[in-house]
C-alpha cells in the first residue's frame, strides 16, 4: 500500500521540578521513533507538538518514553491537521484509505 501524508498535532505538558535536569523524552508512532526532545518549558505552559508523518492506512498510537524520569507528562487536544485521519482517543488515530 502507498503511504499517505498526514500531520498530527497535540499539546504536551510536563510537571517537573526545575531544580532537576529538564525532562527528556522520545515520541513514537507505533514502534517508530519520530523525535527525541528535551522539555525546557517551566511553569504551567504547554508545548505544541507537530508531527508530520507518511503512513500506510491503519490504526496507530502515540507513545511517549521518558529518558531520565524527571517529571510527569500529559498530552491533550490531539488533532489531525493534514490527511485523511480519524482521531480515536488521546493517543490513537486511524489513517483512512482515501482510495
Amino acid at each position: 500500500m502507498a503511504s499517505i501524508g498526514c500531520c498530527i498535532e497535540f499539546d504536551l505538558f510536563c510537571n517537573w521540578d526545575t531544580e532537576q535536569d529538564p525532562p527528556e523524552y522520545r515520541l513514537y508512532v507505533k514502534d517508530t521513533m519520530v523525535t527525541e526532545r528535551t522539555y525546557r518549558q517551566s511553569g504551567r505552559q504547554y508545548l505544541h507538538e507537530i508531527i508530520p508523518l507518511d503512513l500506510e492506512p491503519g490504526e496507530y498510537y502515540i507513545h511517549l518514553v521518558h529518558l531520565n524520569e524527571n517529571g510527569k507528562f500529559r498530552m491533550r487536544n490531539i488533532e489531525a491537521t493534514k490527511g485523511p485521519v480519524k482521531i480515536i482517543d488521546d493517543i490513537k488515530f486511524e489513517v483512512i484509505n482515501a482510495g
